[in-house]
């Protein structure tokens, strides 16, 4: 039997790893408007599912009271998953590109970017 992997918590894992200073998150922390800049990475469901593979899109979005703060952040970050050096055990392919839009609830400005991660199934008896 073959499992599909957590593409999210993983890039979330190596995302974290490379950026230290910036906190990554799987969601929008309860205090938003008053954590600074921050990062979200979550699951956009699995475009593409066969028996020994999986082709799962990937959603990061940037959060800033600065607008030019969330775009820049998202750009750099889907510029660091689109080199093939960086994201192990991944294939990184681009999706949708850069939207940036002030949330009225948040009061923040996000800027979301999402990213195919392809990979093997893990394998288990």
């Amino acid at each position: 039997m073959y499992v599909q992997r957590n593409a999210a918590l993983e890039i979330r894992r190596q995302i974290r790893a490379h950026f230290r200073s910036i906190p990554v998150l799987s969601h929008v922390p309860d205090n938003a408007p008053d954590a600074g800049v921050f990062v979200t990475v979550a699951d956009n469901g699995t475009s593409t599912n066969t028996r020994l593979w999986a082709r799962e899109n990937i959603r990061v979005v940037a959060y800033s009271d600065v607008e030019i703060d969330s775009r820049n952040l998202a750009a750099l970050l889907d510029a660091w998953l689109l080199d093939p050096a960086n994201v192990a055990g991944y294939q990184i392919l681009p999706g949708a590109g850069l939207v940036t839009a002030w949330d009225e609830k948040l009061g923040l400005w996000i800027t979301a970017v999402t990213v195919a991660a392809i990979t093997t199934k893990r394998g288990i008896s």
